[in-house]
Formats: structure tokens, sequence, C-alpha cells
């Protein structure tokens, strides 16, 4: 009976974490491109639709461990050294990793110009990654504001999760 369990066990636990590995292998190719494209000389016409929408959607990058870096690097006009906008030697050593190449062999060559088509991709990943978020984050308000009784507050997130879960169904149709 225990060795079935383990047996159970195993491949379930084996499944949960390759999920998050999968997550965090999109969320690091969706910073290193992001990046690649915000350190695109200024009149660049990627690096100024990232930056546009960026600078209209903060929330939507506002959670990774790289926040203030791609702020800075929205802010700051572009330079002919990048790593001049990293506030930071953790945000410099990222940046760098962001921009080297990729290949095994040793090779060192600049990361290859982001396209307008990656770049949407990118965007609509940051995009997506965010309304996951808050979807749970409206998921857990939600509960406290039924166990206080809150029903008013309980309407307008109850309203805020469908808008959510439509703007999600909608992404993964456009995904299919």
């Amino acid at each position: 009976s225990a060795t079935m369990k383990q047996d159970v066990r195993q491949p379930a636990a084996k499944r949960v974490e390759s999920v998050p590995q999968d997550r965090e292998e999109m969320v690091k190719d969706t910073v290193r491109l992001i990046l690649t494209a915000l350190v695109l000389p200024e009149l660049d016409p990627i690096r100024e639709l990232v930056v546009s929408e960026l600078s209209q959607h903060p929330e939507w990058y506002s959670g990774l461990s790289c926040a203030t870096l791609i702020e800075n690097l929205i802010n700051c006009p572009a330079s002919s050294n990048p790593l001049d906008a990293a506030p930071d030697q953790s945000s410099r050593v990222l940046l760098v990793r962001a921009l080297q190449p990729e290949a095994g062999d040793g090779a060192v060559a600049p990361p290859p110009a982001p396209s307008v088509e990656n770049i949407n991709k990118a965007l609509q990943s940051l995009y997506c990654r965010y309304l996951e978020y808050r979807q749970t984050e409206v998921r857990a308000l939600m509960a406290e504001a039924a166990r206080r009784g809150e029903e008013e507050m309980l309407a307008k997130l109850s309203v805020e999760r469908r808008e959510i879960d439509l703007l999600l169904r909608q992404m993964d149709r456009m995904d299919d």
C-alpha cells in the first residue's frame, strides 16, 4: 500500500514540477526578447513599440525580478552602452545574459534583432501572465470578501473575474 502510494505520488510530483519550469522558461525567453528590444537604438520601430506598450501597461512586468531594469530601459534614452541603464550589479548580469547569444560553441555574436511578430507575442505573453496573476489575486480577494460578508465588494470582484476569464479564453483561442 505504501509502495503504491509512492508510485502514484512520484509521477504526480514530476508533472507539477515540470509546469513551473516550462512557465519559467517562457518568461525567461519573453524577458530576453523584451530586454533585447529595449536596448535597440532610440528610433527603432521595435523599441518604440515595446516602450509604448510597456509605458502604458507597467503592471504587465511589475512582478518580474527585472522590473526595475525594464523601467530604467523604458525611461532612459537608448545608450551606446545599455549597461548604463542597469541600476545594480544583478541587473547588469541579467542584461548581459539576455543579450548574449545562446550558441553552445562559445562563439560571441549579438543576439538577433527581434521581429515585430516575436515582440507582439512577447508582449501578449506578459499581458497573459499579468491576467493570470490578477485572476489569482481576485479569487483570493473574493474569498476574503465572502468571509467578511461584503456583498458589494464580492459583486465587483465577480465582474472583474468574469472579465479576466473572458480575456484569457480569447487569448487561448488566438494561440490555437
